[in-house]
């Protein structure tokens, strides 16, 4: 799932009244890969390697994506130990210092000196070099975790600056890796490297490294693709080595899930992995069925940044396609970005942006090349510069650009995502885009009066009423101007979203927003490019549109499957609106293995099967007081805009139990892990889909797709759904979870209530979407006390005939 980025707002007291914004600084790191030398002119390529990303400027920190020596052939290893390289005759006998000299004979800790040692390390990080455990670092020997200190490796990490420790322990805090939660392992049986992986946050944004060698595809979750019970707990099918490296590799899979899912609850910025092996590009060993899938949609599902690997001796940049037969990078360059970039030691050709349809089995687009070329004078060598300022990202390609002149340097590739560039015609610290009088220096004793919902760069502040020093603006963050009656506002309340920054120049700038995206207790409802926000009107029409309408029926009349009261019970799906410090409880989930528990504060006893949610004292349950049906609760948390939703939920014993549970991020689109449920069967969220009444009785439109049911659904889902309980098996002619239907365009809504012909223009320009088995064409919206149960009944008279059905993907058989 994707968790909302969340920018924290420090206000300081600077000169006068004027107020200004305080972020958390830029920062860069390098990553490189594949440094591993071999014989005299790669050693002295890789060193000079080196000595350009040492002499970087402003660089934080440096990462490997592996292979930092040629660990199979002893006689062109890159070693620690001095006693372990080749030195005879030498490759270094003429460097006269003594340090490079042991590098060019391929002594690794001599090499990396400048990067490891010499480096300062900065406040907030245990070191200035994070490494990958690459295939060919896996024959270096022991020392990697959770193996004691070993001759090689340990000389080349160096000694923990705490007594007793383990020199892996400045990455890896051994408490973060419990696979008993998953297969009930010792560690300790593991073989050297196996569970090198870790995390580290630096600056609200999170790293997190992978063991994942070119044995990616063995990096399965238990659920749904092998049994872990069987594989990883029958002594007989644990003594086979291969099962046992899966269950291995099951741990780490649950492990990734769970540090995404922590980093999106907590707002973090941005999110880096680093692996050794390539997930997307060439050699990726592409395959929809693969593990490698799989993991892809893990990642982009918590809306990652970037993945980078090594792996391959080459450099490319590439994105998934998004849209089928579309070969044009330029259009294809959203989303996740996977980077090869193991070109340290090896070669790698220009980027000449290159694209690969979805056609056959391509379905990305790629800048570079992993093809070398003929000789050392069209190949470069080189490592990645990445800066992050706020929501931007900036890379740069750096290659060493072999040719006759030495090592002239080359920048190969540069890329920006994030913000565009800033225009200020009148100075005043405010962008245009931004500013209400863009050739009019603002006072800068005073916010602006904004008058309802505003975008701002980054956020959406509440109303606010004009100022002057003696007023005091009452919600949100608190804000200290200098003056000399020290006058304290308050600036109104933000929530953030993705990709502005924010600028005020003594006071805020302010844009109200141009679309109209559902908001809900100051809470947009998903981004506009959401599939809950997005129109269906230019849709094309799916191949099957008329079997799946008379599978559903053609005289099955739509229902509004919501009210006031039917039968002594309330109709429709309530939710409830929670503050941001909503103390959590603990749920205990019978589908645990498919539910988000990434808090663990209230589980004391570390359950797999407990999670830990906000819930209040009385929320309102669907269906209440029956205690049959979904009994789904939703609660909306003010401030930090998560949607929590449960299905099947129940108290009556005094602690909290469910069938399974969803935390969603209402600032970022959020697709779950293939197979996955949520607290709907299709594994989409609720809230999003439900016709509320005050949209429908208040003014403007109603704009977002409509949830709706099926009665017989093909085992099958349509992305973004991902989890399919369907009747219908694998008959074609049935709909698949995920189905959007639309109200044809010449239906006649005349004659309709005012109420009704709202909803069903709604219908019409974004319909429905099909997200849970249960009775034909009804259509969900919230419980209220006041709807007019008879007014609602009027659409009984639009029939499933009068819809049809839209192409938004194919099908994905489930399971």
């Amino acid at each position: 799932m994707r968790f909302i980025s969340f920018r924290q707002l420090l206000f300081t007291c600077i000169c006068g009244l004027s107020i200004s914004t305080v972020y958390a600084e830029p920062f860069s790191f390098v990553v490189f890969g594949d440094l591993n030398g071999g014989g005299c002119e790669r050693n002295q390529r890789a060193l000079a390697v080196v000595d350009m990303m040492s002499a970087e400027s402003a660089v934080d920190f440096y990462i490997s994506t592996g292979d930092l020596i040629d660990g199979y052939a002893t006689s062109s290893c890159f070693a620690a130990s001095p006693a372990d390289h080749v030195a005879g005759g030498g490759c270094g006998s003429t460097e006269p210092d003594p340090v490079r000299r042991a590098a060019l004979d391929g002594n690794m800790k001599a090499l990396m000196k400048p990067i490891m040692e010499d480096h300062p390390v900065q406040p907030g990080l245990s070191a200035s070099f994070f490494p990958v455990v690459g295939n060919h670092d896996d024959n270096w020997g022991s020392g990697w975790y959770p193996d004691p200190c070993g001759t090689g490796i340990c000389e080349f990490l160096g000694p923990h600056p705490q007594a007793g420790k383990q020199p892996w322990e400045r990455y890896i805090d051994p408490q973060d890796h419990d696979p008993g939660n998953v297969c009930s392992l010792d560690e300790s049986t593991s073989t050297h490297s196996t569970y090198f992986y870790y995390s580290f946050e630096y600056r609200n944004n999170t790293f997190i490294v992978l063991k994942m060698n070119a044995d990616y595809y063995n990096m399965l979750s238990c659920n749904g693709h092998v049994d872990c019970a069987a594989y990883c707990t029958d002594p007989a099918l644990f003594a086979d080595p291969t099962r046992n490296a899966r269950c291995y590799s099951i741990h780490q899979y649950d492990w990734l899930r769970e540090k995404l899912q922590a980093a999106r609850a907590k707002g973090t910025e941005h999110i880096f992995v680093f692996a050794h092996a390539p997930l997307l590009g060439d050699g990726d060993g592409h395959n929809p069925t693969s593990s490698a899938y799989a993991i892809r949609e893990l990642l982009e599902s918590h809306d990652v940044a970037i993945f980078f690997n090594g792996h391959n001796h080459a450099y490319q940049r590439t994105y998934r396609v998004r849209s089928s037969g579309d070969a044009d990078p330029q259009k294809d360059t959203s989303g996740t970005a996977y980077i090869t970039v193991g070109v340290a030691g090896a070669a790698v050709n220009a980027a000449e942006p290159r694209a690969y349809t979805a056609a056959s089995h391509r379905d990305w687009v790629s800048y570079g090349d992993s093809s070398g070329g003929t000789s050392y004078e069209d190949k470069m060598a080189g490592y990645m510069k990445i800066t992050v300022d706020g929501r931007k990202i900036t890379g740069e390609v750096k290659s060493l650009g072999v040719s006759e002149t030495r090592y002239p340097g080359k920048v190969v590739d540069s890329f920006q995502f994030g913000a565009a560039p800033v225009v200020d015609t009148d100075g005043d610290g405010i962008p245009d885009a931004y500013d209400r009088n863009p050739g009019v220096v603002a006072s800068p004793d005073c916010v602006e009066d904004v008058g309802g919902y505003v975008e701002l760069s980054n956020q959406t502040y509440e109303a606010a009423e004009s100022c002057s020093a003696s007023t005091a603006i009452t919600t949100g963050v608190l804000v200290t101007v200098g003056s000399a009656a020290n006058v304290t506002y308050h600036a109104p309340k933000v929530q953030l979203f993705p990709g502005f920054r924010v600028f005020d120049g003594g006071r805020f700038a302010v844009k109200k927003p141009a679309s109209q995206i559902p908001v809900v207790a100051g809470c947009r409802l998903f981004p506009a490019d959401s599939i809950w926000n997005t129109p269906a009107t230019d849709l094309p029409l799916h191949p099957d549109s008329n079997a799946f309408i008379a599978s559903i029926g053609e005289d099955t009349a739509l229902h509004p499957d919501f009210g006031s009261q039917w039968a002594g019970n309330d109709i429709g799906i309530p939710f409830d609106v929670i503050p941001e410090n909503q103390p959590v409880v603990p749920v205990s989930f019978e589908y645990w293995d498919e539910s988000d528990r990434p808090d663990k504060s209230c589980n004391s006893a570390n359950a797999d099967e407990i999670g830990c949610y906000p819930i209040p004292e009385n929320p309102t349950i669907e269906g209440q007081p029956a205690k049959d049906g979904d009994r789904h609760v939703l609660l909306l948390q003010q401030g930090s805009c998560m949607l929590y939703e449960l299905f099947a939920a129940d108290n009556t014993s005094g602690s909290w139990t469910a069938g399974s549970g969803a935390i969603w991020d209402l600032g970022l689109n959020q697709q779950r892990p293939l197979g996955w449920t949520s607290a709907d069967a299709a594994g989409l969220p609720i809230l999003p889909g439900l016709l509320r009444y005050d949209e429908v009785y208040g003014e403007g439109e109603i704009n977002h797709v409509i949830r709706m049911t099926s009665n017989t659904i093909r085992s099958a889902y349509i992305r973004p759904a991902s989890h399919s309980d369907g009747r219908g098996g694998s008959d074609l002619s049935h709909p698949p979870m995920g189905l959007r239907l639309r109200l044809r365009a010449d239906f006649d809504v005349t004659g309709f209530s005012p109420v009704n012909q709202k909803i069903l223009r709604a219908l019409k320009k974004y319909g429905v979407i099909i997200a849970d088995t249960g009775a034909d064409m009804f259509i969900s919206g919230q419980h209220h006390d006041d709807w007019d149960d008879e007014v609602l009944h009027a659409l009984h008279s639009v029939k499933a005939s009068d819809f049809e059905a839209l192409y938004t993907g194919d099908a994905i058989a489930y399971p």
